[in-house]
C-alpha cells in the first residue's frame, strides 16, 4: 500500500517541485469524504510565494487533472468551490495549488479525498418505491459508531456502499425506535442507510465514514 501511494504521488507531481503540503479542504460533511454537489472551502499557505496561482483537482485513479480556478491572486488564499454534481466517484482525489508563472512549483493536500455519491434505492421493477419518512443518522461523519433513530416501526435496516452492495444488516425489532451500529469495519467513504416501514415506505439517509 505504501509503495502504491508513493507511485501515485510521483505520477501527479512528475516534473514539479512539491513544497509543503499546506492545502486544506473543509466542508459541512467531512474534510476527507466529500459529496458531489457539496460546497467546500480550499485554503492554502503562502509557501509558494506566488503572485498568482491556479487551483486544480487531481484524480489519482484516472490520472487526470481538472481546473478549479485560474489566476487567483494574493492576498486571497481561500476559495469556495462547489463540487460538480456530475463528477466521477473516486477515492484518490487531491487538491493542488500551482504557481501560475512557475507551474513546476506546487502544493498539494495531505492524503487522498473521497468524492462519492450515496447509493440509490433499488427495488424490483414490479414494486413501486415510496421514499420518505424519517431515518436520522448521527454523527455525520462517523468513525466508530453511528446512532440511528426513527419514528415508526421498521423492518430490517441495511447499509449499502456506493455501488449499492449491502455491507451491513441490522434487525432492531418492531418496538425499537433507535439503535447503535458499529462501523469500525467500514472503509472511509459514502454509504446509504436504507429501511422500509411496515407499510412498504422506503426510508433512506446518507452516511459518511471518515477517520
Amino acid at each position: 500500500m505504501k509503495t502504491n501511494i508513493i507511485i501515485c504521488l510521483v505520477y501527479v507531481l512528475a516534473g514539479s517541485v512539491l513544497l509543503r503540503a499546506d492545502v486544506t479542504v473543509h466542508s459541512a460533511e467531512s474534510s476527507m469524504s466529500l459529496l458531489p454537489g457539496s460546497v467546500v472551502t480550499i485554503r492554502w499557505s503562502d509557501d509558494l510565494e506566488a503572485d498568482v496561482v491556479n487551483i486544480e483537482l487531481w484524480d489519482g485513479v484516472r490520472g487526470t487533472t481538472a481546473a478549479i480556478a485560474n489566476n487567483v491572486m494574493p492576498p486571497q488564499r481561500e476559495l469556495t468551490w462547489t463540487i460538480p454534481a456530475g463528477i466521477a466517484d473516486g477515492r484518490r482525489y487531491r487538491f493542488v495549488v500551482r504557481d501560475a508563472r512557475r507551474p513546476e512549483r506546487t502544493m498539494a493536500s495531505i492524503g487522498f479525498h473521497v468524492i462519492m455519491r450515496p447509493a440509490p434505492v433499488t427495488t424490483s421493477v414490479h414494486e413501486p418505491v415510496q421514499v420518505g419518512g424519517e431515518l436520522d443518522v448521527v454523527p455525520r461523519p462517523a468513525s466508530e459508531q453511528v446512532h440511528l433513530a426513527w419514528t415508526q416501526p421498521l423492518g430490517r435496516i441495511e447499509i449499502v456502499d456506493a455501488r449499492g452492495a449491502r455491507v451491513k444488516l441490522v434487525s432492531p425489532g418492531e418496538a425499537t425506535r433507535m439503535c447503535t451500529v458499529d462501523v469500525t469495519d467500514l472503509g472511509i467513504g459514502a454509504y446509504t442507510v436504507l429501511s422500509r416501514t411496515l407499510q412498504g415506505q422506503v426510508l433512506q439517509s446518507p452516511l459518511i465514514i471518515n477517520r
